[in-house]
């Protein structure tokens, strides 16, 4: 990146008293990208306890930006990067995952032959481990691109810490809904097909994505909760819909229900069993 010019991505973290292993190896993910034209923006959303030496670590990195505004909430944070961030093209990177070396270089490259796509998600691995990386290998293979539309009514396909937008996108929806305690990304999702926006996933895993205790799926309790605060945003962008359709869908969003506590109860028992209890 030269001095003075804008790059072409900002990579944007936003971080609370993330595990300070996670997050070494989160930042260390984005560092060693292939694609080199990228600024990293790591926004602190009030103290970082252990973590704050890993962040630290990574300072004296000229890529390297850290913005300190105190505790604002998740929203808050995510609006706070957008703001600062000097990049078209605005990647997403959560401090306990990882991404995959070729990650940036195969999301720009695919955003740049389709101008069309507004938001690109990719696939993931999915770990319970601290000890796995994402260090897959990846072949060169035809990029395989899934427009995503309708789908988004009942379930939330695009993996937030996988995707690359365009900034233009997120200033035409205002950015995050500050508001909201969860989902953030979704209801951009939502609001974005609104809008028209062009909403894509790349059929690639180029995203390590950890799965343990301090995630919100720990209980059946919570996630019955964000089951339901799903439900009302689902039923919010349904609404508009003719009667006939309105009624599959709902109907498809409740049949979810049971495979959801299903999913819930089984990952708790495999935590736990990987806890040693």
């Amino acid at each position: 990146m030269t001095s003075g010019t804008s790059p072409t991505v900002t990579v944007l973290m936003t971080t609370h008293a993330t595990d300070p292993t996670l997050m070494r190896h989160s930042l260390e993910s984005i560092l060693r990208q292939s694609f080199a034209d990228f600024e990293f923006l790591v926004v602190a959303d009030g103290p970082l306890g252990e973590a704050e030496t890993e962040l630290q670590a990574v300072a004296h990195d000229p890529r390297v930006r850290i913005l300190r505004p105190g505790k604002v909430g998740r929203g808050a944070a995510l609006n706070l990067g957008l703001a600062a961030a000097r990049a078209d093209l605005i990647a997403i990177q959560d401090s306990d995952d990882e991404s995959h070396r070729l990650r940036l270089e195969r999301q720009v490259r695919v955003l740049q032959q389709h101008p069309e796509i507004d938001l690109l998600a990719t696939a993931r691995v999915l770990t319970r481990s601290r000890s796995d990386h994402a260090d897959w290998e990846i072949g060169e293979l035809p990029d395989s691109i899934e427009v995503v539309d309708r789908e988004l009514l009942t379930r939330n396909v695009l993996i937030h810490t996988s995707i690359v937008a365009r900034a233009a996108l997120f200033e035409r929806l205002g950015g995050y809904d500050t508001e909201r305690r969860r989902f953030f990304d979704y209801d951009l999702y939502l609001r974005a097909r609104v809008i028209g926006a062009r909403l894509a996933r790349l059929d690639v895993p180029l995203v390590l994505y950890r799965f343990h205790r301090r995630q919100a799926f720990a209980s059946e309790k919570v996630v019955f909760t964000r089951m339901r605060e799903a439900a009302r945003l689902q039923r919010i962008h349904i609404k508009p819909l003719p009667l006939l359709s309105r009624c599959w869908y709902t109907l498809l969003i409740g049949l979810r229900v049971p495979l959801r506590f299903g999913r819930a109860y089984i990952a708790r028992k495999r935590l736990e069993r990987s806890d040693g209890r």
